[in-house]
């Protein structure tokens, strides 16, 4: 059996070189469900973000959601601030799939989701609407 020290060594090690997703299921071999958890959340990771719930069900621990509150506080999830964040920066869609270890699909995805929530239609118009939010909800 691995040892749960090590686990969480190999998962700082991964974090240390930029390898997030790998990390976060080191974490979760390493038994640290939740901490998993909330960073393939905030990764958009949709494959194994499902198993590691059912784990925690499993496990008696409830799934952590987002309040109302946060939700319109800041509209956008922590992955679709990210991808938000080095969109209006002007960096392509490739380069923001591998910055964050997604897919192309899933950065025109989030980007689908924060044109409907910011009511922009393009980067030009999602620049200009970062500009005005207040600095606590936009990183």
């Amino acid at each position: 059996m691995v040892n749960q020290t090590r686990l969480q060594d190999v998962a700082t090690r991964l974090g240390d070189l930029s390898c997030p997703y790998e990390a976060a299921l080191a974490l979760a071999d390493a038994g640290e469900l939740l901490e998993a958890y909330h960073r393939l959340r905030d990764l958009g990771a949709g494959v194994e973000r499902p198993r590691l719930a059912e784990r925690l069900r499993g496990a008696g621990v409830s799934i952590p959601r987002r309040t109302r509150a946060q939700a319109e506080r800041d509209p956008l999830t922590p992955t679709e601030r990210r991808v938000g964040e080095l969109a209006t920066a002007g960096a392509s869609n490739v380069a923001i799939a591998q910055e964050l270890v997604i897919s192309v699909r899933t950065v025109e995805t989030h980007l689908t989701h924060i044109y409907t929530k910011t009511g922009a239609r393009d980067r030009m118009a999602l620049a200009a609407w970062w500009r005005n939010q207040p600095a606590s909800t936009t990183g």
